[in-house]
């Protein structure tokens, strides 16, 4: 069972964030205030990579085993 990681911020540190988990097994969801600049730099860096999910909207009814602030 995969398990799922929120990173909260898509800058640089982010990014470093979620380089450090891709290849685990886990599910990585990143959210950011700007929707469109973190799924251009996420396909850009990570083109064929399946478990990130980017999300348009915090998500406040989902479990996640951490959550990283990066802001």
């Amino acid at each position: 069972m995969k398990k799922n990681i929120l990173i909260i911020g898509c800058g640089n540190m982010g990014l470093s964030h979620v380089a450090s988990f891709i290849k685990k097994n886990y599910n990585i969801y990143v959210y950011d205030i700007d929707y469109k600049k973190v799924k251009k730099k996420i396909n850009i860096t990570f083109p064929s990579i399946k478990n990130i999910t980017i999300l348009k909207t915090f998500p406040n009814r989902k479990k996640f085993l951490l959550t990283i602030i990066a802001t």
